[in-house]
C-alpha cells in the first residue's frame, strides 16, 4: 500500500493541472510527485532539459536503469526497461546490460563505470575512471549531462521507494 497520497489530473489545481496537461500519459509515480507542485515542476523541467542534452537518449536511458538498479527502484527500472523496449530505444537485453554496468562499445562502457561510480561513491570518482571518460572523447557538456541523468533519476527513485508507489510497468527481468 502506498505511503502517500496520490493526486489525480482530475483532483489537482489549476497549475498541476497544467503539469499533468505536458505528460500526456500519467504514471502512478507523477501523482505521487503531484503532492509538491514544486518538485513536479522541477522533475518534469529536468526531464525537458536533459532531452535536448549532447548526450544521446539511448546513454541517457542506461544511465537512468545503471542508477535504479543501484538504488533498487522497481518501478523505475520497469518503467524505464518498458519505455525504451516500448520506443526502439533499447532491446531488452540492452537493458539489462546497462542495469550491470556493461556495453561491448568501449565509450559507453566508460560512460557506465562513470555513473555507476559516482552514484555508488556519491560522486567521488577516481582519477582513472575520469580520465577513461576524456580517453574516450567526453566533454564537460556530456560529463555533466550524465551527472544531471543520475540526479533526475535519484529523485524519482528516492520519491518511488519512500512512497511504495504501486507499479504500473510490467516487471522489469530480475538480474542473473
Amino acid at each position: 500500500m502506498p505511503r502517500l497520497g496520490y493526486v489525480e489530473p482530475e483532483e489537482a489545481d489549476a497549475f498541476t493541472k497544467k503539469l499533468f496537461d505536458q505528460v500526456g500519459m500519467v504514471p502512478n509515480l507523477y501523482c505521487v510527485m503531484a503532492n509538491s507542485s514544486t518538485v513536479f515542476d522541477g522533475f518534469l523541467k529536468l526531464t525537458r532539459c536533459l532531452e535536448a542534452s549532447k548526450l544521446d537518449k539511448k546513454t541517457r536511458e542506461m544511465i537512468y536503469l545503471l542508477t535504479s538498479q543501484i538504488n533498487g527502484c522497481e518501478y523505475c527500472l520497469a518503467s524505464h526497461t518498458s519505455t525504451a523496449v516500448e520506443h526502439g530505444v533499447m532491446t531488452k537485453e540492452e537493458t539489462i546490460q546497462a542495469r550491470k554496468a556493461q556495453s561491448p562499445d568501449p565509450r559507453t562502457q566508460a560512460i557506465l563505470s562513470f555513473a555507476k561510480e559516482v552514484v555508488e561513491k556519491r560522486g567521488h570518482v577516481s582519477d582513472e575512471t575520469f580520465d577513461r571518460l576524456r580517453e574516450h572523447g567526453f566533454s564537460d557538456e556530456e560529463i555533466v549531462e550524465a551527472i544531471g541523468t543520475i540526479a533526475l533519476a535519484t529523485l524519482s527513485n528516492y520519491v518511488a521507494i519512500v512512497s511504495q508507489v504501486e507499479l504500473d510497468y510490467l516487471d522489469a527481468p530480475q538480474l542473473e
